[in-house]
């Protein structure tokens, strides 16, 4: 009776439990991915000029609008600058306790470029930090959410 070598076995063993670890310590890049998407707007302004048939106030009125139903809690407004701030939107990948954790937070920011043609300016601050998160650094993507507005303020306000 011939002996069966287990060696091959052991090998794929090790191979698939290296791969697994492998993945599991990417997970949270891997879950940061599937919740962000790379913008224009990620650390850079964006110019929308306002369709000249809304006056300033309905113009406002609704880029007030918009930038609430995304984020209900804003930092700063001061209407006669015409300047928005949302405060930070932060999201945790991976446990905090891991080396491999990090978190990336948001915010959105509108100020006006231009009173003839009224041209706002828009721009999501988007940074990332790993433990102990106090050196944040630009971060080239944002949440799926902040696209969202960019796309709802360039088609409300915007020239069509």
């Amino acid at each position: 009776m011939k002996k069966k070598s287990f060696v091959p076995l052991v090998a794929a063993l090790c191979a698939a439990l290296l791969m697994t670890a492998g993945c599991a310590s990417n997970q949270p890049q891997q879950e940061a991915l599937q919740v962000t998407k790379t913008s224009d707007a990620a650390n850079n302004w964006l110019r929308v000029q306002v369709d000249p048939s809304l006056t300033p106030d309905v113009a406002w009125q609704k880029l007030m609008d918009s930038v609430t139903g995304y984020y209900p809690d804003l930092e700063m407004i001061d209407v006669p600058a015409g300047y928005i701030r949302s405060t930070y939107t932060v999201r945790q990948f991976g446990q905090p306790t891991e080396n491999n954790a990090f978190q990336i937070r948001t915010r959105f920011i509108c100020t006006i470029a231009s009173k003839t043609p009224l041209v706002f300016k828009i721009k999501i601050e988007s940074e990332s930090s790993g433990p102990p998160y106090s050196d944040w650094a630009p971060y080239d993507r944002v949440f799926n959410q902040d696209e969202s507005v960019i796309e709802e303020l360039q088609n409300r306000l915007g020239i069509k």
